[in-house]
């Protein structure tokens, strides 16, 4: 997942981190945030896998920020009826079994 891979090229580098200002890194939070969220929802379960995985590192790196942004927002969609509410539970799912250390075959 490319947000994997942009979240790495940022955080791993401390000079690079630095030479970021506060402004940038939340944007730039911010909007891997949101891509990570609308991935946990996705139709498809290895996309909601990946995101799931890349949830766990944002949740790392950046704590209740990314926690804040995301958990709400799945429970919000469990309350709604239709087949958003099950892709959110799915999301929830995924995320819970990462964090663990299990994985989900379907």
């Amino acid at each position: 997942m490319r947000v994997d891979t942009d979240f790495a090229l940022v955080y791993s580098n401390p000079a690079r981190r630095q030479s970021t200002t506060d402004a940038q890194r939340d944007n730039q939070e911010n909007a891997i945030i949101t891509i990570v969220r609308s991935s946990l929802v996705d139709d498809e379960a290895i996309v909601r896998s990946a995101a799931a995985r890349a949830f766990d590192i944002l949740q790392e790196q950046l704590g209740s920020k990314a926690v804040d942004q995301t958990i709400p927002t799945l429970l919000e969609a469990l309350r709604q009826p239709g087949e958003s509410s099950g892709t959110a539970l799915q999301a929830l799912k995924e995320v819970m079994n990462v964090g663990f250390g299990y994985t989900t075959s379907h």
